[in-house]
């Protein structure tokens, strides 16, 4: 189901990429059923990417668990699920890319097949517009190709051993030390470059054309076939922006009520960890509750 055939919840959530795959059929003179397809198949690729993320986040909050303590034994499950989660991440996003392109051919017929080929030729998906692409493909590229090592980790780092000289963008041959904030950002990159190419594209798009839609009429009911101009699921966008603007004046004004927080350890290391990983490893993790400082007065 589309994003848009929801009325509660996902609205919330709106950004122009998902208003684009709605509405780019209608931007295209033929081949408009598939693009419809491949909108679909995007929207399914960008959820693998925020699923994975979350996976991966997972995997490396478990990497530090010590699992044979105390013995000549040494257990690589853990990095084994964290360069399994890396690879699945990336190769999801990769797929969005991938699909991405289908759908920008079928807008500019001239365009070569495949992102990095267009990437070169459309400015909106260009290299040197987003840095991290050459990172994204550089380390892809080693993990699914050339293989690479068990990773290790250190200090928020991924050390990833470059296994071949082959072509990169950046990395070289040898220990690469790449911050897991880089990575995970890869996911946020990615729906920026998507929203932009989007609200490039929607420009085109007449607002007074009317077309047929779906939408929620209450939960477990049958959708609601209904006739709507393309101006007002435009204005979504601009809905989701004001939306978006309220919710941070309004965090900004909880900030300055201090309440007790929670905060996850790992009881090993000490290292931070999400609060519901640690309540869920009650033998091997500690949760504590930070209590506000009193004012001295």
């Amino acid at each position: 189901m589309h994003e848009l055939a929801l009325n509660e919840g996902r609205l919330r959530k709106l950004r122009p990429i998902h208003v684009f795959t709605h509405l780019a059929q209608y931007l295209a003179r033929k081949d408009k059923d598939k693009i419809f397809g491949y909108c679909y198949a995007l929207e399914n690729k960008l959820f693998g990417v925020r699923y994975h993320q979350f996976e991966l986040r997972k995997a490396i909050a478990e990497f530090y668990d010590l699992i044979y303590v105390e013995s000549y034994l040494r257990d690589y499950d853990d990095q084994q699920k964290v360069i399994c989660s890396l690879e699945a991440y990336l190769n999801s996003i990769y797929s969005a890319l991938e699909i991405a392109s289908l759908i920008n051919k079928k807008l500019h017929p001239d365009l070569p097949q495949g992102f990095k080929k267009q990437s070169k030729k459309f400015d909106l998906f260009a290299f040197s517009k987003w840095e991290w692409l050459p990172y994204f493909y550089d380390i892809r590229t080693e993990l699914e190709h050339f293989g690479t090592s068990l990773p290790q980790m250190s200090e928020g780092n991924l050390i990833i051993d470059i296994a071949r000289p082959g072509k990169k963008y950046i990395l070289k041959p040898g220990k690469s030390r790449i911050p897991l904030t880089s990575i995970f950002n890869f996911s946020i990159d990615l729906f920026r470059m998507l929203d932009e190419w989007a609200k490039h594209e929607l420009k085109k798009i007449d607002p007074e054309i009317t077309i047929v839609t779906h939408i929620e009429t209450g939960w477990n009911l049958p959708l609601k076939t209904k006739t709507i101009k393309v101006k007002k699921i435009l204005d979504l966008i601009k809905e989701h922006k004001i939306r978006q603007a309220t919710n941070q004046i309004k965090g900004g004004e909880m900030a300055k009520k201090k309440t007790a927080r929670k905060i996850g350890r790992d009881a090993a290391t000490g290292r931070f960890i999400p609060v519901k990983e640690a309540e869920r490893r009650k033998s091997t993790a500690i949760v504590e509750t930070i209590k506000p400082k009193k004012k001295k007065r």
